[in-house]
C-alpha cells in the first residue's frame, strides 16, 4: 500500500497527469524502499561482521571451520581454472582441463569429509550439534557467491535428515534442534541454499591485505629418519631375519666361514648394510592465523564475446601460517 502523502498527491492531480503522477509514486516507493533496504543491509553487515569473527575466533578449536576455509579456497582456484578454459584470449591451456578435474574431485572430498562429520556427530549417542551449528554460522556469514561450494556440504547433510525424519524418527530426536520437517531444518540452518546470481559468475582479483588475527600453538607428531652405514659380522640366522626386515638394506656380504663363539662354532658373515633410524617426537608449533582479503570480481554472463571483468566489492579467506618457532617436549620411541 502506498505511503498516505503520496495518494492525496495524486487524487489532487488532473487526469491529463495521472501517468506523470503515476511515475512520480513509483519513483517515490522505490526511494523510501531502497532507503529501507539499505538500512537493513547495513544490520546485516554488522551482524555478518559479527558472525565473522566470532566464527575466525574459533577457527583453530573447530575442524568445521578450517575445513570448511579450505574448502572455500578449493574453489576459488577451480574458478580461476575454469574462467582461464572459458576465455578464447587464453591461448595456454595445457593441462588446464586435468587441473580442473584434480580440483573439483578436492572440493568433492572436502565437502563429503565436513558433512560426515557433522552428521556422525548428529546421529551419535550424544546428538551433539555444535558442528551442525558453527558451519551453519559460516554459511550464513557467507554472501551466495562464496556459499557455492557449501552447497556440497549442504546437500548430504538436508537428504540424510529428510531420510531420518521420515523412516527413522526415533533415531532423530533431538531436542535442541528444534525441527519439524525438512524444509524447516533448510531454512533453520541453510537460508538461501541452492540459490545463485544468473547474471554474473566471479572470481577472485588481487590481494589487498592481510592481518594476523589470532597466535597460538599446536601439539605435533613428526617422524624423522636418515640411514646411517653398519660393518659387522653376523651369524647366519641373523643374516636372514636381516633380508626380511624392511629397515636394513644390505649392500655387501662376504662368508660364510666357521667362528667360535662363546666355545660354540657358528656360521658367520661379514656384512655392511645401511640401517634406518627412526624416531618420532611430540612438539608444540606455533602458528599464525591470518585473513587474508582479495578483491572480488565478477563477468556478465553472455553467448557472445566475454564482457569486462568489474570490481565488485572484496572477500577473504582464512589461513594458517607456520611461524617456525617450535619446542620439542618429548621423544617416542
Amino acid at each position: 500500500m502506498a505511503p498516505t502523502g503520496i495518494m492525496n498527491s495524486i487524487s489532487r492531480i488532473k487526469p491529463y497527469n495521472l501517468i506523470t503522477a503515476f511515475f512520480i509514486c513509483v519513483i517515490s516507493l522505490a526511494a523510501a524502499f531502497n532507503s529501507h533496504a539499505a538500512a537493513a543491509q547495513d544490520v546485516r553487515q554488522l551482524v555478518v561482521s559479527n558472525v565473522n569473527d566470532e566464527i575466525d575466533s574459533n577457527y583453530k578449536n573447530c575442524v568445521v571451520v578450517q575445513k570448511s576455509y579450505a574448502l572455500i579456497a578449493t574453489y576459488w582456484k577451480s574458478l580461476d581454472v575454469l574462467n582461464q578454459i572459458k576465455d578464447p584470449a587464453y591461448e595456454n591451456c595445457e593441462g588446464l582441463q586435468e587441473s580442473y578435474k584434480k580440483l573439483c574431485d578436492s572440493m568433492q572430498c572436502q565437502a563429503a569429509e565436513i558433512s560426515n562429520y557433522i552428521l556422525e556427530e548428529m546421529t551419535s549417542s550424544d546428538k551433539d550439534i555444535r558442528a551442525l551449528k558453527m558451519f551453519s554460522a559460516l554459511y550464513k556469514s557467507k554472501a551466495v557467491c562464496d556459499r557455492q561450494p557449501l552447497y556440497f556440504v549442504c546437500t548430504p547433510i538436508i537428504k540424510k535428515v529428510e531420510y531420518l525424519l521420515l523412516n527413522a524418527p526415533e533415531k532423530f530426536k533431538i531436542d535442541m534442534l528444534e525441527i519439524s520437517s525438512v524444509d524447516d531444518f533448510e531454512k533453520q540452518y541453510f537460508p538461501g541454499y541452492g540459490e545463485a546470481d544468473p547474471q554474473y559468475y566471479y572470481r577472485l582479483g588481487r590481494e589487498l591485505s592481510s592481518e594476523i588475527t589470532d597466535s597460538y600453538w599446536k601439539e605435533i607428531s613428526t617422524t624423522h629418519t636418515q640411514y646411517d652405514s653398519v660393518e659387522s659380522e653376523v651369524s647366519r640366522e641373523h643374516l636372514f631375519s636381516m633380508y626380511d626386515d624392511p629397515d636394513i638394506d644390505i649392500m655387501e656380504q662376504q662368508g660364510p666361514y666357521e667362528k667360535i663363539v662363546d666355545g660354540v662354532p657358528m656360521q658367520c658373515y661379514k656384512v655392511r648394510f645401511m640401517v634406518l633410524a627412526t624416531i618420532t617426537t611430540v612438539s608444540k608449533r606455533k602458528y599464525d592465523l591470518n585473513r587474508v582479503w582479495f578483491e572480488l570480481l565478477r563477468n556478465k554472463y553472455s553467448i557472445l564475446m566475454p564482457s569486462k571483468w568489474e570490481v565488485c566489492g572484496k572477500t577473504y579467506e582464512m589461513h594458517e601460517f607456520y611461524t617456525g618457532n617450535e619446542v620439542i617436549l618429548k621423544q617416542v620411541k
